[in-house]
């Protein structure tokens, strides 16, 4: 009866870890495109290098981390963080706020008129504002750290 208790348990387990072998995970995608505003000296740019994600602090807001970005093609790829999101259910939206480059504000790169949705079934996240002369749209896998 032991054995065949033993055999019932793996035979269980063997299933449930195939089963959960065979679940494929969201396909991963990044685009960035960044569309010049009226008066702007810079060309409409796309880009799928980059990488944006939300990064929780103990306080309960989160950093949008952007990896390996440039809004512009004359421009060198960085890493920008906006620090102090808080999101309502899955949604952020500002008038304004000031990026950061290595810990230091760039405040003449302030962003405007930013929003960020995510949405935690389809592991997307949307990221849309304003940038010196280009209005920038991200979105790709969600990334929650």
């Amino acid at each position: 009866m032991k054995k065949l208790l033993f055999i019932a348990c793996a035979i269980f387990a063997l299933a449930a870890c195939e089963k959960h072998q065979t679940q494929t995970p969201p396909e991963e995608f990044y685009i960035l495109t960044s569309e010049p505003l009226p008066g702007s000296n810079f060309q409409a740019f796309s880009d799928t290098e980059m990488r944006f994600s939300l990064v929780g602090a103990a306080d309960g807001t989160n950093t949008l981390k952007m990896d390996y970005v440039k809004f512009v093609e004359q421009m060198p790829r960085l890493g920008i963080e906006v620090p102090g999101i808080e999101l309502s259910g899955d949604k952020f939206s500002i008038d304004t706020i000031v990026p950061t480059y290595n810990g230091i504000p760039m405040d003449a790169y302030t962003m405007s008129d930013l929003k960020i949705e995510v949405d935690r079934r389809k592991m997307t996240l949307e990221v849309e504002f304003e940038c010196f002369t280009m209005h920038v749209k991200y979105r790709g896998t969600l990334a929650v750290e």
